[in-house]
This record gives structure tokens, C-alpha cells and sequence, in this order.
């Protein structure tokens, strides 16, 4: 089940990160950083 929904989390989790990172730039990569670092590791 992991493999189906992981791509709509992962979805899920950039578009909410791409509304953050359009309102707050200099925060967005720090955001963006963490999101890949807990996606990889987890």
C-alpha cells in the first residue's frame, strides 16, 4: 500500500510546500530541505 500512496503524499506535501515558499521565500528552502530529508529517511 506504501507504493500507491506514497507518490499522493508526496504530491500532497510539494503543492502545500510550493503555497509555503510562495509566501514565505527565504523560509521555503529551509521548508523544502526538511521535506526531502523526512521523505528519504523515512
Amino acid at each position: 500500500m506504501r507504493n500507491i500512496v506514497h507518490p499522493v503524499i508526496l504530491q500532497s506535501v510539494v503543492i502545500s510546500f510550493n503555497l509555503i515558499w510562495s509566501r514565505y521565500r527565504i523560509n521555503g528552502l529551509a521548508f523544502r530541505y526538511c521535506a526531502f530529508k523526512i521523505l528519504f529517511f523515512t
